[in-house]
């Protein structure tokens, strides 16, 4: 394919390990079978020093990037997600300061999943070099990727066939399910999409033989919200297709479609007897899942505002448990920007914040961070505006 970067001829070979590490350090989980024990019975807890690989591998780009040439074009959109960030944490310090350091865990682990991964869209300017393409590194990950994540599949497919070892969410003799290299299926079916996305777009060596493997990989995820996400992506293709509609307007229609269905959806009791039906042929955790979506909120000006703690399965109900209504508008306000600059991503991303209604993914490593550092590729990609 002609590379659209203008005399870029590499893949930023940084970019692309950060990304294939960020994926392949989580084939611990299924050799040391950790992961959450609340919904893999066959599994112990991760240990804390296991999971904090990610931190460590998100730190080894930033030094790496800030040595390079740490300058940060700041322009609107850069400044817009610098934005969102500062409001957070001031959100953050008043909830410290009005609870006097009494600050619930559940935010915390909202904030360390969230805020690092987000913030991660800095380093890519960094990282780019005039002679990198963007679209060199997106098909080098796609590429790359395959040849780590799909021997690995295969491995877990083969030992659960011959019952040596049953995957992440799995019961022997109920339900099987692959959740390949990172042991989730819904994180993974995410990530079977993008690869999916890529190869389709780059078409690179057999590429028709790899978007065959991510498709069967993507369907033995069993995951109802990579599902949804495949069903939106498809939406959107057709709507753009059209050529009736203009690719921005199907981009910002999308995009705002999350937030018009993140808060009433989940409190229609039919749709969610009727999504809980669809559960209960899957796996005996659809109760709490359900349970999860929607947490209860109180009345509280000050907790409506800022928030008070809370867990969910809705991405969006758990940035409002646990930063208010303000961290909401923010957080919503900054993806549905975003978006609008995702370019050969677009259908992939909107589709991913508006299955985040099942699972919160923009707090999934490690999509957060695909998701973001992605986007910030495609945005660095673009010209500076003239003045």
């Amino acid at each position: 394919m002609v590379d659209e970067n203008n005399g870029r001829t590499r893949a930023c070979r940084a970019i692309v390990c950060l990304w294939v590490l960020a994926i392949a350090q989580y084939a611990y989980r299924y050799i040391l079978q950790v992961n959450d024990p609340r919904t893999s019975h066959l599994y112990s807890a991760t240990p804390p020093l296991l999971s904090a690989i990610k931190y460590g591998l998100l730190a080894a780009f930033a030094v790496y990037a800030l040595t390079r040439r740490p300058v940060i074009p700041w322009r609107i959109h850069w400044r817009i997600i610098a934005g969102c960030f500062a409001t957070l944490m001031l959100v953050l310090c008043a909830r410290i300061y009005i609870s006097s350091g009494n600050v619930s865990r559940d935010t915390i682990v909202c904030a360390s999943e969230f805020l690092p991964w987000m913030c991660s869209v800095f380093l890519i300017p960094s990282a780019l070099g005039s002679h990198h393409s963007i679209d060199r590194t997106f098909s080098a990950f796609e590429r790359v990727s395959f040849w780590v994540v799909w021997p690995f599949w295969c491995m877990t497919v083969l030992l659960a066939i011959t019952g040596v070892r049953y995957p992440a969410l799995s019961y022997p003799g109920l339900l099987l399910r692959f959740g390949g290299i990172i042991d989730d299926p819904n994180g993974y079916a995410i990530l079977c999409l993008l690869w999916l996305t890529l190869s389709w777009r780059y078409r690179t060596g057999h590429w028709r033989l790899r978007m065959l493997w991510y498709f069967a990989m993507f369907l033995m995820t069993l995951s109802i919200s990579g599902y949804v996400t495949a069903f939106v992506m498809l939406v959107y293709k057709l709507a753009a297709w059209t050529g009736t509609i203009k690719l921005q307007t199907v981009k910002i229609g999308f995009a705002c479609a999350l937030i018009a269905c993140a808060i009433p959806f989940y409190r229609m009791e039919n749709a969610a007897e009727k999504l809980r039906a669809l559960y209960e042929s899957k796996n005996n955790s659809a109760e709490t899942h359900f349970a999860d979506l929607a947490p209860k909120l109180d009345e509280d000006l000050t907790d409506a505002l800022l928030g008070r703690g809370g867990f969910s399965e809705n991405f969006y109900w758990r940035i409002m448990a646990n930063f208010g209504l303000i961290g909401l508008i923010v957080v919503g306000g900054t993806a549905v920007i975003w978006v609008m600059k995702a370019g050969s991503l677009a259908s992939w991303a909107v589709a991913l914040l508006i299955g985040s209604n099942g699972i919160a993914y923009l707090l999934v490593f490690p999509v957060n961070l695909i998701w973001w550092s992605a986007i910030a590729c495609n945005l660095s990609s673009l010209k500076e505006p003239r003045a």
